[in-house]
């Protein structure tokens, strides 16, 4: 999401001023601090002495304020001041750091004591101090507000021309390009944005060099190539200095902070006291040692590794019995050998990589996407849910949010398959994208389209569709088009594929590294209901209604409705003009696979093209899955259909932008599902957990939603039992005091259309009833423990889940899981949401997941955290055991 430059935009020529700290700590500016303190006891003379003194300090920084503005001036305009300012950046460094490397060894000294950079903000350019600060593990310049970005807090860094668009909006020129460094990272609110210019060739190397390594290190962490505890006790080792002797509890405490441990102060004095067994107060080397073992230690890990051998170590045979009964993996032998050798030493495999299993890749919780007949994505478009976003260039509420680049680009990064924009007339025949007849902001539409040029294809291969709501007259419309053209040929499909056949849609496959463009043909709309021979006055009111998606259902578009129809007479001429929705015939040729149509309902008089898709809003798709769900389902077998969340709430029309929950659409077999991305809420929660095993933003659709001859079975109900166990939790964040006493919540979501919900059948020791505040049809909760280090409640639950799908007689046992349910289990979500009982008041959880049923593998898994932002907790994990069961079929109702 973009970051809003700070303050008001001024005009280029406006004076804005360019500050050089060594300029403020000049004579003029020590004498005025000086002389503010000044007794009046003092004699004349010196009174009159220091009072000269501030004159001319103030006269020098008024010079300097001249000067810098003049140079600002010319940087916005003309360029840099020198011609080395113009040499391009050095090539890229190869990292010699290596991924387990403590900070102390990937920053270096230069940037630990700081080093001059220009900080570029809306209203001023000014030369910073910027240093790397290993005891906070920031990044930290002076500041009135003592301003830091946490190194693991950063999600990006762009440079040179990569930040294009933030240059662009600062107003500053393109040949400050080459060093050129702009940080985005988090705060628990919002994304954010630093911008700096290096001002040598070596200074950019070393901060390139140094944020991508932690990036790196980061990304591998969250990845499962290193293992996190592994990471840590080496860094604490590492950062062990055997001259200094001992460290102290304080001492400690700053370690831990520092490689990310988080340690409360009643587990940290326990640890400590327990390591320093002479009671020295300090730990040496040995004690140190004992201390990080102590830390390490997983007493939940080592009652299961008991259960599986009597001795120390746990032999293969051992090991390939406990992957393929416990955790129910079908790996032959010579892959089950393979992983045992992968951790196990020489004399076998003890508890401690016992450990580095279970929190490896190898053992990931999430089925990924396997290597099948469908991995290359061969079927129709229609077999797969996209992912999709919706109004993705706002970064805020739909009523008065910002409208930026930056929404587009991070939507890309993070694997939509379907972006929107909102094309409206923009000053001097360009178009730009905005929230129309609302108080958004708005952004150049040519600036989008070179950004997706950009970005398509960053994290997937698989088609882009651009879904635009076209409000332009026709020459901005051709505008349009030669922007698309401009930026995305050859990328841009502008003709049927040869290998394709007449009225059937491509494969993913078949349009890899292409983009779509879809819109409403409103020339094609007009034409198809003069052939259903439509009443005049139906065809008007329902083209002046449903002439924009985003707006049609909202109170908005409700007010200005009632206002027309008390006006009827006065709404004529308005209506017949917009009736003729002229189309661009350069922007109408772009309409190939994906030709925008108007809904006319499911029925056997309506016939849709296959390349026609037309949108509903959530309000219209709900009331159709009540009314007729089955005939949206088989519709949506050979066609695409969108849909978008309502503004028929205030809460819409606020800055929350609210989602609904997806997987009642997707029940529907409704493939673009498109969610408002800026908003981190349990709709986004889903839709990150139902496309995290996807091919690149597809998913294949369940056999019971895209196979013709199972539609057509005879209704009933497969029961499937999810037995579940909440283990314990690691490293779960700290709260302001540095304690932690922490439960779970569980809520299981099943789709509305299927009639019953999840149930609780059954809650073992240490589960007690939900919390009102957070019930839900199938809600369940632990009791609390104390630790955050690694808390446990050895919570169970059994929870019966009704799929509407018979079971097949040969269906007996839970390996036939995916067909004895026809794949909708895929449909179902559990939510994990930790909360720190310390915060009774708050709502909010510290870490939460959402697991998507039909993905979340059996056995013990441990599960990935995440923030409000749903961004990966760096170390803090849920460790679970699943199995399902399967029980008969019930008859129809």
């Amino acid at each position: 999401m973009h970051v809003p430059p700070d303050g008001p935009r001024r005009r280029p020529t406006d004076p804005i001023p360019i500050r050089s700290p060594s300029r403020r700590r000049s004579s003029g500016s020590a004498s005025i601090t000086s002389d503010s303190s000044t007794p009046w006891s003092s004699s004349p003379a010196s009174i009159t002495r220091s009072f000269t003194e501030s004159i001319q300090g103030l006269q020098s920084r008024y010079a300097d304020w001249k000067q810098s503005t003049k140079v600002f001036r010319q940087m916005r305009a003309d360029g840099p001041r020198d011609a080395s300012q113009d040499m391009p950046a050095p090539p890229p460094s190869p990292m010699s750091t290596s991924l387990l490397e403590p900070l102390e060894r990937i920053v270096p000294d230069v940037l630990r004591h700081g080093e001059p950079l220009l900080k570029v903000t809306q209203n001023k350019v000014a030369q910073r101090t910027f240093r790397v600060d290993i005891e906070s593990a920031s990044i930290v310049w002076a500041s009135k507000r003592n301003n830091q970005v946490p190194l693991y807090a950063i999600r990006d860094v762009r440079l040179g021309a990569e930040a294009q668009s933030y240059r662009h909006a600062l107003q500053i020129a393109d040949s400050h390009e080459p060093r050129w460094i702009s940080i985005i990272y988090q705060t628990p609110k919002a994304y954010k944005a630093v911008h700096m210019i290096a001002l040598s060739s070596e200074s950019l190397q070393r901060w390139r060099d140094t944020l991508l390594s932690v990036l790196l290190q980061r990304q591998a962490l969250l990845s499962g190539h290193v293992p996190a505890a592994t990471t840590q006790s080496h860094w604490l080792r590492a950062s062990w200095q055997r001259d200094q002797g001992a460290l102290s509890i304080e001492d400690v405490a700053r370690l831990l902070r520092r490689t990310g441990i988080q340690c409360g102060g009643s587990d940290l004095r326990r640890h400590f006291d327990a390591a320093d067994k002479d009671r020295r107060g300090v730990l040496h080397f040995e004690a140190f040692q004992r201390f990080v073992a102590a830390l390490k230690r997983r007493t939940d890990v080592e009652t299961l590794f008991a259960r599986w051998t009597s001795t120390d170590v746990l032999p293969l045979s051992a090991f390939a019995a406990f992957v393929r009964d416990e955790q129910g993996e079908t790996w032959d032998d010579a892959y089950v050998h393979a992983v045992y050798a992968r951790y196990a030493g020489p004399a076998g495999m003890s508890c401690d990589q016992f450990l580095a299993f279970l929190a490896s890749r190898d053992n990931a919780p999430i089925t990924m996407a396997r290597p099948t007949r469908h991995a290359a994505l061969n079927e129709p478009l229609s077999d797969y849910f996209i992912s999709s976003s919706h109004n993705t260039y706002l970064v805020g509420g739909q009523w008065k949010g910002d409208s930026t680049v930056e929404g587009y680009v991070r939507a890309l990064q993070q694997g939509a398959r379907s972006v929107e924009l909102d094309c409206w007339d923009g000053p001097h025949g360009q178009p730009q994208v905005t929230h129309g007849r609302t108080l958004t902001s708005k952004v150049p539409l040519d600036d989008v389209i070179a950004a997706i040029a950009q970005y398509a294809f960053v994290a997937s291969p698989y088609p882009l569709i651009l879904s635009l709501e076209v409000h332009n007259d026709v020459a901005q419309q051709e505008a349009i088009a030669a922007s698309l053209r401009s930026h995305l040929s050859p990328m841009l499909v502008t003709e049927p594929l040869p290998d394709v056949p007449s009225g059937t849609l491509p494969s993913p496959e078949q349009l890899r590294g292409r983009i779509l463009v879809k819109f409403k043909d409103w020339t094609l709309i007009r034409a198809m209901e003069r052939a259903l021979d439509l009443a005049a006055d139906d065809v008007q009111t329902s083209t002046t209604t449903d002439h924009t998606e985003s707006e049609g259902d909202s109170l908005l578009g409700h007010a200005r409705g009632l206002v027309r129809h008390m006006r009827r007479p006065l709404r004529k001429e308005e209506t017949a003009r917009r009736a003729e929705h002229p189309v661009a015939h350069a922007l109408s040729a772009l309409l190939v696979y994906t030709v925008g149509v108007r809904f006319r309902g499911i029925n056997k008089k309506e016939q849709y093209a296959a390349e026609h898709v037309f949108s509903l809003s959530e309000r219209k798709a709900l009331r159709m899955i009540r009314q007729s769900n089955a005939d949206l389902v088989k519709h949506n077998v050979t066609h695409l259909t969108r849909v978008y969340p309502s503004l028929s709430t205030l809460s819409r029309l606020h800055s929350s932008s609210a989602n609904f929950l997806p997987n009642d659409m997707w029940a529907a077999g409704c493939q673009l599902v498109a969610l408002n991305w800026q908003t981190r809420d349990r709709g986004m929660e889903m839709n990150q957990a139902f496309f995290a095993s996807s091919h690149g933003g597809y998913r294949l659709k369940p056999e019971g939603l895209r196979v013709r001859s199972l539609l057509k079975n005879a209704p009933g109900t497969v029961c499937v039992r999810l037995h579940l166990t909440i283990v314990s939790a690691q490293q779960l964040p700290m709260s302001s005091d540095g304690e932690m006493s922490a439960h779970v919540h569980l809520a299981v979501h099943t789709p509305m259309q299927w009639g019953k919900a999840a149930r609780i059948l059954y809650t073992g020791p240490g589960g007690v009833p939900a919390s009102p505040r957070l019930s839900h049809p199938a809600s369940f909760r632990t009791a609390s423990a104390a630790s955050g280090l690694a808390p446990q409640w050895n919570a169970s639950c059994i929870v019966q889940l009704d799929l509407p799908a018979p079971l097949a007689p040969e269906a007996a046992h839970a390996s036939t899981l995916p067909a004895a349910t026809r794949g909708l289990l895929d449909l179902c979500f559990a939510r994990f949401a930790v909360y720190n009982d310390a915060d009774a008041g708050n709502a909010v959880p510290i870490g939460s997941c959402t697991v998507n049923l039909g993905t979340l593998r059996a056995g013990y898994r441990h599960l990935p955290l995440y923030d409000t932002q749903l961004s990966r907790l760096l170390y803090a994990t849920l460790f679970v055991h699943t199995h399902y069961t399967l029980e008969r079929a019930s008859p129809p109702l």
